[in-house]
């Protein structure tokens, strides 16, 4: 999905829609090329791969996949196939972040409250205190400090950024991460932003970029997991942009000439590289005229991004359920224009 300024903070959406996640009922299993979502004035989006929130006018609004009540229709397993109005919140709401089976929302008094699966305690909360391990009605993160300023729900964790720290709660390996928020990232200084996926998670850091978990993710081959801090091979300054997928990252790097940079799996062409051969490190995207970036979105298994001058999204990687919005159904190994351009936004 992307926020489009036309005037009326337009929102498109593309891909699989089998539990309605694109927002547009009459599409039918995929979009496979962009289409406009009724929900004006959006201000922010969260996308996961089966629902889909954003905010418009302090409220929060959400679509798609709803089995542990993760929409917010107030109902569990209930789909939500067009945006509709998350229920339990109020109209103060300035940010939301859609995990798999999770969502969080975050008010404008810093509060954050989460619906949906809470097996592992992700919705900030122990898991005993919601029957049934699961919450349709937004509940207050008990475990969330003061200062939120990033949401990012997961599958089983929830992690959220203040302006010195990471917090983490939920699954933590094979055991509950406990009453209090915690994540083995010891002496954090004053990370500005970040990003992660289950089982790995990136941040900045004194203006470097750091990673712990999966290593495929992080750019070093292998099926194991970095439990320290690392830098991922052939980034040496921080992004402007940071974005996770299913066993690849991605980021928008100033220095020298906002160039997009990949790292992780290549089995769909997800690195941009034109190729499907895999990589140790990261790979700078290859842009046939070395476009500057603005933005990257790692995907599951695609990636997209809006380039200068015109502020066009152009996508890579897998496309079996039209992820790429090029009217087809075929994995590229190279970039393909979705037709979209998100204006001066």
């Amino acid at each position: 999905c992307a926020l489009v300024d036309d005037g009326a903070g337009g929102l498109w959406c593309w891909g699989a829609n089998g539990d309605g996640q694109v927002g547009v009922p009459d599409v039918g299993a995929a979009a496979t090329r962009p289409v406009r979502v009724a929900l004006d004035g959006a201000t922010d989006l969260s996308a996961t791969v089966d629902h889909t929130c954003a905010i418009s006018d302090g409220e929060a609004w959400c679509w798609g996949r709803n089995d542990f009540g993760q929409a917010g229709n107030g109902e569990i397993n209930v789909p939500q196939r067009e945006p509709g109005r998350v229920v339990g919140l109020a109209a103060n709401q300035v940010a939301v972040g859609a995990g798999d089976i999770v969502t969080c929302a975050l008010d404008g008094e810093g509060a954050v409250r989460c619906f949906g699966s809470n097996y592992a305690g992700q919705l900030g909360v122990p898991a005993e205190s919601t029957p049934g391990l699961v919450s349709a009605a937004p509940v207050l993160a008990d475990r969330a400090p003061a200062g939120v300023l990033e949401l990012l729900p997961g599958f089983a964790t929830t992690c959220v950024r203040t302006a010195g720290e990471v917090y983490c709660w939920g699954l933590e390996g094979s055991e509950p991460a406990g009453v209090e928020p915690r994540l083995e990232l010891a002496a954090l200084v004053d990370p500005d932003g970040f990003a992660g996926a289950p089982g790995a998670l990136c941040f900045i850091e004194a203006g470097r970029l750091r990673c712990v978990g999966d290593a495929l993710r992080l750019g070093q081959g292998g099926p194991r997991t970095r439990l320290a801090t690392t830098a991922v091979d052939g980034v040496d300054s921080a992004p402007s942009d940071l974005s996770m997928g299913f066993r690849f990252s991605c980021g928008v790097f100033p220095e020298p000439s906002f160039r997009a940079l990949c790292w992780g799996d290549n089995r769909f062409g997800q690195l941009g590289q034109e190729d499907l051969e895999p990589r140790i490190g990261a790979v700078e995207v290859a842009f046939p005229e070395r476009n500057p970036v603005l933005s990257v979105t790692a995907g599951y298994d695609h990636a997209c991004a809006t380039t200068q001058p015109f502020r066009d999204i152009v996508c890579w990687g897998r496309n079996n359920s039209g992820a790429l919005g090029d009217g087809t159904t075929a994995d590229r190994i190279g970039l393909v224009e979705t037709g979209i351009n998100v204006g001066s936004r």
